[in-house]
Order: C-alpha cells, then sequence, then structure tokens
C-alpha cells in the first residue's frame, strides 16, 4: 500500500493550497487559560491620574497582570513542511494571534482578557479569593493606600468541584476587592469526549480547549430581586446548575448590578 501521494506537486496550485487549508488545526473559538498564583500586581500609576489625594503622595492600584498567565502551546507542523504550506500557516499565525516560542519549539497563543476566560483549578481554590487581598498584606504594603480597578477579571471557569471549593473560599472578599467577575463557566465534558474533568485539574501541561458557543443552561443573578433567573433548552442541566449555586445567594454575589450569570457549558477540543 503507497504511503506518499507522489501526484500533488502536480495538482493545480489553487487545489493544492485548499489541501493545506484542510491540514491545519483550528484551535479553540473561546479558549481556557488555566489560572497562575502570583499574577496580582501593585503598580504606580502616576501623579496626573490619581482621582483622589492619597496622604504618602502615591497613585497605587492592584491589578491581575494578564502577561503573567501561561500562554497555550499550539501545534502547528505544517509551518515546517515547505514554503507553500508555511505561507499558508503564517496567515493561520496572525488569523488566530499566534506567536513563536523563544526557543522556536512551537506557537503560543497569548492570554487576551477582552475574549479568554482562565480556568481555576479546585487545588488552586484556597489561594485564588484571598490573593488580592493577601498581596495588600505583604510588609511592603503596611500603611499604603491601593485601589482595585472595577472589572480585573470578568469571566473564570471552574468544574462542579472547582466551583463548591470556591464556595467554601473567601471568594467574597475578591468580588469585592479584586474586581468583579461577571461570568463564572461551569464546565462539563461531552459524553463522546476522550477528554475527562481530571484532565483538567492535574498538574499536567494543560490541553488544549476550548468552551462552546452555546450553553447547557444559564442563571442570571439579580441583585435587585435577590433571585435567579434561568434559561436554556435544557431542562436537566437547568436543575443541576441550580443545585450547583445554591449558597452563593449568601455570598452577595454582584453587588454593582445585575448582570451576573453562571453558565453550564460543554468544553471543545482540537
Amino acid at each position: 500500500m503507497a504511503t506518499e501521494f507522489t501526484l500533488f506537486p502536480q495538482l493545480i496550485t489553487e487545489l493544492r493550497l485548499e489541501i493545506w487549508r484542510f491540514a491545519l488545526p483550528e484551535p479553540p473559538t473561546k479558549p481556557l487559560f488555566r489560572y497562575k498564583e502570583g499574577c496580582w500586581v501593585v503598580e504606580e500609576l502616576g501623579l496626573l491620574a490619581r482621582e483622589v489625594p492619597d496622604p504618602n503622595g502615591e497613585n497605587l492600584q492592584a491589578r491581575f497582570d494578564t502577561s503573567r498567565v501561561e500562554p497555550l502551546r499550539v501545534p502547528l507542523p505544517l509551518y515546517s513542511v515547505n514554503h507553500e504550506a508555511r505561507g499558508i500557516a503564517i496567515k493561520h499565525l496572525r488569523e488566530h494571534q499566534l506567536v513563536a516560542s523563544r526557543n522556536n519549539t512551537g506557537f503560543l497563543r497569548q492570554f487576551n482578557p477582552q475574549t479568554d476566560t482562565i480556568f481555576l483549578r479546585t487545588a488552586d481554590a484556597h489561594v485564588f479569593g484571598g490573593e488580592p487581598g493577601d498581596r495588600l498584606h505583604m510588609p511592603e504594603m503596611i500603611n499604603r493606600h491601593v485601589s482595585f480597578p472595577y472589572s480585573a477579571l470578568p469571566r473564570l471557569a471552574v468544574t462542579p468541584s472547582g466551583l463548591e471549593a470556591l464556595k467554601s473560599e473567601p471568594l467574597d472578599t475578591f468580588l469585592t476587592t479584586g474586581g468583579m467577575i461577571t461570568t463564572l463557566y461551569v464546565v462539563d465534558v461531552p459524553a463522546t469526549s476522550t477528554l475527562t474533568l481530571q484532565d483538567l485539574e492535574n498538574e499536567a501541561e494543560f490541553p488544549l480547549v476550548g468552551l462552546e458557543d452555546a450553553s447547557r443552561a444559564r442563571l442570571a443573578w439579580s441583585s435587585s430581586r435577590q433571585e435567579w433567573t434561568d434559561s436554556g433548552d435544557d431542562s436537566e442541566a437547568r436543575v443541576r446548575l441550580r443545585q450547583m449555586v445554591a449558597g452563593l445567594e449568601s455570598i452577595g454575589l454582584y453587588p454593582g448590578g445585575d448582570d451576573w450569570d453562571v453558565q453550564f457549558v460543554n468544553l471543545t477540543t482540537h
């Protein structure tokens, strides 16, 4: 049986280019990036940006430094095939915001806080809720005044066990001082997937996964009415999601408005 298609170079250019495009990997459209402790930093904004006079003459702000989030590693073997395939690969790199790693061992997708989501392992829940406050209690921060941006980390994803861990940690401290999370994704895997939730929770290299565009169920919290409003076609998923969020009401989730929501979403893999 032949293992090579020796006639490929004789195909018309348009057909060869189309075949190269079909060979490209399709990264997740809504990728997940693993949470990393130590991304909270305190920086000086400068005197001109100060709104409220500080007795120390400083204008300090704590923020979640997204440049410290580990990038995703995206394989792209097509880049090394030949000149023609590399041209297709370069267009793919630009379209999906991929950059070459420093040691040229592959390509990286950097975290984009405007579109991407941080995944929090269950084991990291104990540091997540209190990390902003812990940063302010470092010896060098005594008697210094620090502000927080309003929405430092708008999207967070957890497994069902991760949500249970969050409910037992000082999540309310994070929400009120560390910047408001406006969307919390509770992730699950389709029955046909070879990926397991444990694959996300372990210490190994983080898999290339994303979120499906449509959620299985969604709960929107109204701070004015103090109630959840559910939506979604999967009635079983809506019931399960209500069970999972039970207890979050006591935290006082979103004191700034009514646009907090929790979504039960399947993962996509590529």
